[in-house]
């Protein structure tokens, strides 16, 4: 295949958008982003942002109830144990938005975890309760995700 010049537009913004800024004061959503964002809300109109500071990254998901985060420090953080940690949420709700585990010293852990309320079969106070079952749980904290 040989590359023509009207293939800039063909390729322009296919996968991703991008801008440069030169401070963060400057950061905005381009129209395209926008528009992508209106159209997945669906009816609800609602869509969770949540910036994973140990990627640096800012996800976007659509939601159609409120959202919990739940916090759990833990230690040590395997394979094992999120999967343990899964294995209790599948407990008390039926779907999970977005996850994301970090250890930010030796011995101190941290998942976050992000749970829309319409999918939660139990009270936030058995919540809490079930996750402190896992041994390796130090503590656990919920709270609904401000708007």
């Amino acid at each position: 295949m040989v590359y023509q010049k009207e293939d800039d537009d063909l390729l322009k913004g296919i996968i991703t958008a991008s801008k440069l800024v030169s401070s963060p004061k400057e950061i905005a959503f381009p129209d395209s982003v926008i528009s992508d964002l209106a159209d997945m809300s669906g009816d609800s109109g609602k869509i969770l942002i949540v910036y994973a500071s140990n990627v640096k990254a800012i996800y976007f998901f659509t939601v159609e109830s409120e959202v919990i985060k739940i916090g759990i420090k833990i230690y040590p953080l395997t394979s094992r144990i999120v999967a343990k940690i899964m294995a209790k949420i599948n407990e008390f709700a039926n779907k999970i938005t977005y996850s994301t585990g970090l250890c930010l010293v030796d011995d101190v852990c941290v998942w976050e975890g992000f749970l829309e309320k319409r999918h939660l079969t139990r009270s936030i106070e058995e919540v809490k309760s079930l996750l402190k079952e896992i041994e390796e749980v130090q503590d656990v904290s919920i709270e609904e995700v401000p708007h």
